[in-house]
């Protein structure tokens, strides 16, 4: 399982401005497509590996989870909430940098296909 520290860094490495736009032939818009795609499959490959993370930390929380009230059945009401509330916000806390790597990516995502309908109106 890889960190969202990692996660970031993998995605930091990919430089969509070194794609050129303006000013280009039809044959560097072919070029630049197919480097596009190439990244865009890069991204979806990151995309997958980052959700199955964030399903293998949800299942260990939720197991956690109910391991932990199970262990509660005795303790009362607002014990076993105040457990259960802690528990969920350090669930919060341990996914929230996974969450904004995802974020990030949608936005890499939705600016590759921005790139590419750009570029075949370029090629056509």
């Amino acid at each position: 399982m890889k960190t969202a520290a990692q996660y970031q860094h993998q995605i930091a490495a990919i430089d969509l401005d070194a794609i050129k736009l303006d000013g280009i032939s039809a044959q560097d818009a072919k070029e630049a497509l197919a480097r596009i795609e190439s990244i865009h499959n890069e991204l979806l490959e990151i995309e997958r590996n980052l959700n199955l993370d964030l399903h293998a930390l949800n299942a260990q929380f939720q197991g956690r989870l109910a391991a932990e009230l199970h262990g509660m059945a005795n303790r009362r009401g607002r014990n076993r909430a105040e457990d259960e509330q802690r528990i969920r916000d350090e669930q919060a806390a341990r996914l929230a940098p996974y969450e904004q790597v995802k974020s990030r990516l949608n936005e890499l995502l939705a600016r590759l296909q921005e790139m590419r309908t750009r570029l075949e109106s370029i090629q056509t």
